[in-house]
C-alpha cells in the first residue's frame, strides 16, 4: 500500500511513524503496550517501483524472522552511495568505527545499520560464481538483504557467545583466530561458495547465513 500510494519510486521510504506502521503491518497500540520494535527504513534510492517492494519486503521478512536484533540504525536503499563501497552489493556498519578507521562513537553507544546499493541489485550479470546460490534460489536483492543481515548476525553472535567488543572483532588478532578456525576446510568453502569467503571469515559467515536464509543447499563439511 505504501508503494501504491507514493508518487514517484524516489518518493518511497518511511516520511513518519505511520508510515513505518503500515509497511510491517504493526498497529501503535502493539507498540506502545508490547514493546513491538519499528525498525527504521528507507527506500529513497530505490530505481523502480519493482526494487522498492522487493526491498520492502524483503525488510518486512527480515523482521518477522527475528533479524534485526542489534540493528537500531535500521536498514535503507540510500539515494546516493557516497557510503557505499564501489561495487557492493551492500554494507554492514556496526556503528562504531567509519571506512577510514577513525572512531565514532563508543562501542556501548554503537548503531548498527544496513545499506544496501540500489545500483547492485537489479541483475545478476554473471556474479552467482561470488556467491553461494544463484538466481533460481533468490533475487540479487534478497541476497544482498540476507547477506548484510549474515553480517549483523555474526556480530551480534560473537559479542554474545565471545564477549568480544565490535572494535576486538574487527582487530587483525581477532580475525587470525577466525581464520584458523576455519582453515581446514577453507578448499571447501572455496569450492562451494568463493575464494572470498574461503579467506574471509566474516564473509563465509555472511554467506553461510545468506545461503541458509534462502534454502539454497550447504554441504555438511561447510556447515
Amino acid at each position: 500500500e505504501f508503494v501504491a500510494r507514493a508518487d514517484s519510486p524516489q518518493d518511497v521510504g518511511a516520511s513518519s511513524f505511520e508510515d513505518e506502521l503500515a509497511v510491517f503491518g504493526i498497529t501503535e497500540e502493539e507498540v506502545i503496550e508490547e514493546g513491538v520494535n519499528v525498525p527504521s527504513f528507507s527506500a529513497r534510492g530505490a530505481k523502480s517501483e519493482q526494487q522498492s517492494q522487493e526491498f520492502i519486503e524483503a525488510t518486512v521478512e527480515a523482521r518477522e524472522r527475528g533479524w534485526m536484533d542489534g540493528l537500531e540504525g535500521g536498514l535503507s536503499l540510500p539515494d546516493n552511495n557516497l557510503n557505499l563501497p564501489e561495487g557492493a552489493q551492500g554494507t554492514f556498519k556496526p556503528g562504531v568505527r567509519n571506512f577510514t578507521g577513525e572512531k565514532i562513537r563508543n562501542t556501548d553507544n554503537r548503531k548498527a545499520q544496513i545499506n544496501i546499493n540500489p545500483d547492485s541489485v537489479e541483475e545478476w550479470d554473471g556474479e552467482e560464481k561470488y556467491v553461494p546460490f544463484g538466481p533460481d534460489e533468490a533475487s540479487k536483492m534478497e541476497y544482498a538483504v540476507s547477506h548484510e543481515f549474515g553480517h549483523s548476525q555474526h556480530y551480534n553472535n560473537l559479542i554474545e557467545e565471545r564477549g568480544a567488543t565490535v572494535e576486538e572483532i574487527e582487530s587483525d588478532e581477532f580475525q587470525r583466530e577466525l581464520q584458523d578456525d576455519m582453515r581446514e576446510h577453507k578448499d571447501a568453502i572455496e569450492e562451494e561458495f568463493s575464494a572470498l569467503a574461503a579467506n574471509n571469515p566474516f564473509e563465509f559467515a555472511a554467506d553461510t547465513f545468506s545461503a541458509l536464509a534462502v534454502g539454497a543447499d550447504v554441504s555438511d563439511e561447510v556447515l
